[in-house]
Order: C-alpha cells, then structure tokens, then sequence
C-alpha cells in the first residue's frame, strides 16, 4: 500500500498542485504506519526469527529518514 500512495503523492508535485515537501511527509507517515498494516502478514511469516523486528526497524528508519527529508524541504 505505502508504494500506491507513493505514487499518489508524486501525482501532486508533477502536476504542480503542490510542492515536493507535502508529498514527502505524507509518504513518511505512512511508511511508518505500514507496519501496522502488515500485521497480517506477520501472522504468515510467524516461522522467521526476527522478521518483525527487522520490519519495524527499516519502516521506521526510512519513514523517519523521509520525514527529515520533508522538513529539510519545507
């Protein structure tokens, strides 16, 4: 999900209805969200030792990592 609305938040910017920044943040927060939404599949990866850590640390370092971005931008 966080990929489409990626792609969603890129629409504003190219079409000029908005700057760079706001797409940025909006990304951010939903990739730190994202794990929230992958819970279900969690449940499915259950046999991985360490998955779930592992997924919480690279969606919060890259949605971190794209709200810093963001701001910087702003």
């Amino acid at each position: 999900m966080p990929s489409l609305i990626a792609w969603a938040a890129l629409l504003a910017p190219l079409t000029g209805l908005s700057g760079m920044a706001g797409s940025l943040l909006l990304l951010g927060i939903v990739i730190l969200m994202s794990p929230i939404a992958d819970k279900s599949i969690g449940r499915l990866a259950s046999d991985m030792p360490g998955w779930w850590r592992l997924r919480w640390g690279l969606s919060i370092g890259l949605g971190g990592l794209t709200l810093l971005l963001g701001v910087i931008l702003a």
